[in-house]
């Protein structure tokens, strides 16, 4: 068994990684992030850490110093990747306005701080791979499907296999059910979400399909946001028509954003 980051570093009395501030540009603004790199001979395989919509425990968007996104980065360099975090538009160091962003705009973000990482000498540019949490699912796949020559791999993390409007939907009318609402405010709830989120067409069967690059994918069983039955079936079914044969699925009972436990 491997050891983990924080046994490695109560062995040594440091950690064993270097981080490094790095920026770089996307569009008209500058982009600040960390990037981690572990011990031992370069060039480095990389990921790139692509958040979900906004924190679960603070409701904010996360910015490279996330203590979550800390913990995620400590789990990969062990294993000999190098990793970036960054703080998104408008967020901590970056420039720019911090707002509502589309999934292509994300995606195109993300490729750009995958393009970063292939300019320099200590990381290896045919093994750069994407990682993204819930709404960063729809990101990493698009951004694969998009650029298949310079994503290597992508890892998603309870992603939804359905649209964004249908999956917001399904949310509310899970979670409504969840808190125990009957079942005419369940309706209303679900029709209120519906003309609420329906401008939102971002869809992976739109895009899933062409994704080549190997794929690994958590959902979680008991998610009350996400269709992770569903999901993984259709994820299954898109990556079946691209024709992927390296593709792994996992269905978890327990699990956090870095897949299960």
């Amino acid at each position: 068994m491997r050891p983990t980051s924080d046994e490695v570093s109560s062995s040594t009395g440091v950690e064993p990684w270097i981080e490094e501030d790095v920026s770089f540009s996307f569009e008209a603004e500058q982009l600040y992030a960390v990037l981690t790199l572990p011990p031992g001979e370069r060039p480095h395989p990389a990921i790139v850490l692509v958040t979900g919509s906004v924190s679960i425990s603070t409701g904010l968007l996360d910015g490279a110093s996330s203590r979550t996104l800390r913990g995620f980065v400590n789990s990969m360099v062990v294993d000999g990747y190098a990793v970036l975090r960054r703080d998104l538009r408008g967020v901590g160091r970056s420039t720019g306005e911090a707002g509502v962003e589309t999934i292509p705009a994300r995606a195109s973000e993300s490729i750009a701080a995958l393009h970063y990482l292939q300019t320099r000498p200590d990381i290896l540019f045919d093994q750069v791979g994407l990682w993204g949490a819930s709404q960063a699912s729809w990101v990493i796949a698009l951004a694969a499907a998009e650029h298949r020559v310079d994503v290597a791999f992508i890892i998603s993390v309870s992603g939804a296999g359905i649209s964004v409007a249908d999956q917001q939907v399904w949310g509310i009318e899970s979670q409504s059910r969840a808190a125990g609402l009957g079942e005419d405010d369940v309706a209303k709830a679900v029709l209120f979400g519906r003309l609420l989120v329906d401008w939102q067409l971002a869809d992976p069967k739109d895009y899933m399909a062409r994704v080549e690059c190997p794929v690994l994918a958590f959902f979680g069983e008991s998610d009350v946001v996400r269709p992770s039955e569903v999901s993984a079936r259709l994820f299954e079914e898109y990556l079946n028509a691209a024709g992927l044969n390296r593709a792994y699925l996992g269905r978890c009972s327990r699990m956090n954003s870095s897949g299960c436990v």
